[in-house]
């Protein structure tokens, strides 16, 4: 499970699926949410893997698509 920061205001605070993106490819992760204090849940897993997530990288999370939920990932 992964922390995502605040997301007050700009969703919805309850359960709900989410599209990441990197380039050209996608992956479905569930967002959790529980008193405006959100995580990426099921799906986190396969994106940081596929992802090439290694430790110490930082994504950034930029909202491109407010009504499909879809955020452009930034790796750094």
């Amino acid at each position: 499970m992964q922390y995502v920061p605040n997301l007050r205001g700009l969703i919805e605070n309850k359960d709900k699926y989410v599209m990441l993106q990197i380039g050209k490819r996608s992956w479905n992760v569930k967002l959790l949410s529980n008193n405006n204090v959100h995580y990426l849940s099921a799906g986190w897993s396969l994106f940081a893997t596929e992802s090439g997530l290694k430790p110490g990288d930082v994504c950034v999370l930029e909202l491109i698509n407010k009504t499909e939920l879809v955020f452009k990932v930034h790796v750094f």
